[in-house]
């Protein structure tokens, strides 16, 4: 039933009484008793104001289930919005409506509710701006921490907003003002979403029909060795999930028996059940970490150890030391003091170089050293100049032998380098990856002989031995990935590769045409 209007209240005609045959209550206009009076005030002159016994007693009755007393002409309150008190008011302060009649009563009533609906208006609009505001906080910090910016950040991030606003809409620079981004705020908000992330895992945790974990340890700035705990999950309708569900700190000891009581706390506070553990990954951890994880519920999981971490390590048999120790010994002397960076920047600019510097690089990722390698194998010629001008021997440099060492360096890190980024970030799945590292083993052979600069001096013996090894050593590391390799072709390709005892349960899906086009469409 659709509740009238007090536009619909006074529709009867003038000058007869009438029994109102509705509620106060159950109209939807914000509006006082004595607003629904006035409203019928409008409709009666003074002298009709009397009302029959009944309807005032159904304004008395529904008097309690009303809001504040008010008048809509007056805005003024009344305390108790009895029937004399109603009639006193009116006459007291509205006497002078009884010279409208007619049509021009419901105008004039029209006019009385826009004008409150429009006092309203104002305090929904400041309502609606602070939703915004904080909203707007709420995202800001958001990004500020999924960019791993100081908390500090919000600070300048504000000044911004505030002198963007002031250009492109100046009436719109108190909105923006009114945004929170202190040092405080940002980190209660993050604490905040960190939370809630946090309760919307151990609400969907219950529904995980599997799950694998990562887990990596490392030492922040302070000295304090920090394990994280990542996570992967399948729920019953096939959503996956990938989060970091834990950063914990170990202030003591970090023995293998510390390391599993941490992550076995971690995985029953976000209430997962431990025998949905499906794989294990340890990254940077000693790989002793699985054999405690022998007894039940953990003994039917599978463990890997960690893809990037062991290619890394594969990349040191290539034994590229004697390159790397002269390049990184002719950067330093090069970047190490400011006269000679300058004069060598300075030699690149007169001879119209495009680039500009040659940079640095670090141990701690070995992998970095491809942008080193190969910005000095296109600067050779520049830096033997610059040393012959600076008086220093470049003998070493200009050995044949060691050119050759170092564009199979620029092409070997290359390719492993690239193999490291396709490993890393979101979604990467062990099936996928495994066929990654298949596909590098043995192609950088060919590429260094189809090298045109070099393929006439080059000894392709020495550098196939080494590739070689390499090879045996990805095989040897990834040993435990090759064990699951029918398993990987079956998630990889159901429609082509499965077992005689899996055939049956998989021949609806193999036979479904439309499945089979998904499948092509994905590749």
């Amino acid at each position: 039933m659709s509740r009238p209007s007090l536009i619909q209240l006074v529709k009867f005609p003038i000058g007869e009484s009438h029994e109102p045959s509705f509620s106060f209550a159950q109209t939807e206009d914000i509006f006082s008793i004595c607003g629904a009076y006035v409203a019928l005030g409008l409709a009666c002159s003074g002298s009709r104001m009397e009302l029959k016994h009944n309807a005032m007693s159904q304004v008395k009755v529904n008097s309690a289930d009303l809001f504040i007393a008010g008048s809509i002409r007056s805005s003024n309150s009344i305390a108790t919005p009895k029937e004399y008190n109603l009639k006193r008011h009116y006459e007291t302060n509205h006497r002078s409506y009884d010279k409208y009649d007619g049509p021009v009563r419901v105008s004039r009533l029209k006019q009385l509710k826009a004008n409150l609906r429009l006092q309203q208006t104002c305090f929904t609009k400041i309502e609606k701006a602070n939703v915004a505001s904080v909203t707007a906080s709420y995202e800001l910090s958001r990004m500020i921490a999924m960019s791993a910016k100081s908390y500090s950040e919000g600070d300048f991030i504000k000044q911004c907003l505030l002198k963007t606003a002031q250009i492109l809409c100046p009436e719109k620079t108190d909105l923006f003002r009114d945004i929170s981004l202190s040092r405080n705020t940002i980190a209660e908000r993050i604490d905040e979403m960190a939370g809630d992330l946090k309760q919307q895992l151990n609400a969907t945790s219950s529904r995980f029909e599997h799950f694998s974990i990562a887990i990596d340890e490392t030492v922040d700035i302070t000295g304090i060795a920090q394990l994280a705990v990542f996570i992967r999950a399948c729920d019953n309708e096939f959503n996956i999930y990938e989060e970091l569900i834990e950063l914990i700190p170990m202030h003591d000891t970090t023995t293998s028996q510390d390391i599993f009581d941490k992550v076995e706390q971690v995985l029953r506070d976000c209430g997962l059940d431990l025998s949905k553990l499906a794989c294990l990954l340890p990254t940077a951890l000693r790989i002793w970490l699985a054999d405690i994880m022998v007894l039940p519920p953990y003994s039917s999981f599978a463990h890997f150890h960690c893809i990037i971490h062991q290619q890394n390590l594969c990349s040191k048999i290539l034994k590229l030391d004697h390159v790397l120790s002269l390049v990184t010994k002719t950067v330093n002397y090069i970047r190490g003091r400011a006269l000679n960076h300058r004069q060598f920047s300075q030699l690149l600019e007169d001879t119209d170089n495009q680039f500009t510097d040659v940079p640095f690089y670090t141990e701690v990722r070995w992998l970095s050293c491809r942008k080193m390698l190969k910005r000095f194998y296109l600067l050779r010629q520049e830096i033997v100049t610059f040393l012959e001008m600076r008086g220093q021997n470049t003998d070493e440099i200009r050995v044949e032998n060691w050119l050759q060492d170092l564009a199979f360096a620029v092409d070997i890190t290359a390719g492993l380098t690239d193999l490291n980024l396709k490993l890393e970030g979101r979604n990467k799945l062990n099936s996928s990856l495994s066929c990654m590292m298949t596909s590098i083993h043995f192609p950088k052979c060919k590429e260094l002989k189809d090298t045109a600069n070099t393929q006439s001096v080059l000894s392709f013996a020495k550098y196939v031995s080494r590739l070689e090894l390499l090879s045996k050593e990805f095989q040897d590391r990834f040993r435990d990935f090759s064990s699951f390799e029918h398993q990987f072709a079956l998630f990889s390709a159901p429609f082509t590769k499965a077992e005689e005892s899996l055939q049956m349960e998989l021949l609806e899906m193999q036979s479904d045409s439309t499945l089979r086009a998904k499948y092509l469409e994905v590749g």
